[in-house]
């Protein structure tokens, strides 16, 4: 027969072995995936052919081009919960009239996704001279964090047209005494910016025989 003091050592020795075996069986904490912008492209100091390849979160772009995808890329595959992933186009460019987001704002994300993309549409203008800036920057995500240097990236837009040829109707003007002419301009094709040129006037006659 085991006396008192014999019984209470073994209960004591179950207790602490049962609390060992629970505190083992507890999950494992998992950090959430880590999101950034895919680079645009790569940036060559050696030249195109050189080895050294340094990628870069900036891109130039005809607008004639019509469709460019922005990349969002996870370290991991999103959990259970899924994820959202906010984002904001700001620059010079006009939504619009420049360019139109295809995608929803935010981004849904499903659980074991590991890739997103953000669809613009690329508007031709009809604007010759301005270079359009659009610049996507990634808000703060649910489910998912946002790496510390690639969460910002710039596409610039370019015109894709020619601007429009400046001409004279004509060449030769006769004006008489006390007499004026007007000489015509035309442009090859309706212009959306405006035009501003430079003249001088030149020949046998001095500036005391006409004003312009």
């Amino acid at each position: 027969m085991l006396s008192r003091r014999f019984l209470s050592t073994v209960a004591l020795t179950l207790s602490l072995t049962s609390g060992c075996s629970s505190s083992s069986s507890s999950p494992a904490v998992v950090a959430p995936p880590e999101a950034s912008i895919t680079p645009l492209c790569e940036y060559t100091p050696l030249g195109p052919t050189g080895s050294i390849r340094v990628p870069y979160w900036k891109k130039h772009l005809k607008d004639s081009a019509a469709n460019f995808e922005f990349t969002i890329e996870l370290d991991a595959p999103v959990g259970a919960a899924g994820a959202s992933l906010p984002f904001t186009l700001t620059g010079t460019a006009v939504a619009g009239v420049h360019f139109q987001s295809l995608s929803p704002n935010p981004l849904v994300l499903a659980p074991g996704d590991t890739q997103a993309t953000i669809l613009i549409d690329l508007i031709p203008s009809g604007e010759f001279y301005h270079e359009r800036s659009l610049l996507l920057d990634l808000g703060m995500p649910t489910g998912a964090t946002l790496h510390p240097m690639s969460h910002r990236a710039e596409l610039w837009i370019r015109p894709s047209v020619d601007p429009p040829v400046l001409s004279l109707a004509s060449t030769t003007y006769q004006i008489t005494a006390g007499g004026q002419a007007n000489l015509d301009l035309s442009l090859s094709q309706a212009c959306q910016e405006p035009v501003s040129f430079h003249y001088s006037v030149d020949g046998s006659s001095d500036l005391v025989d006409f004003a312009v």
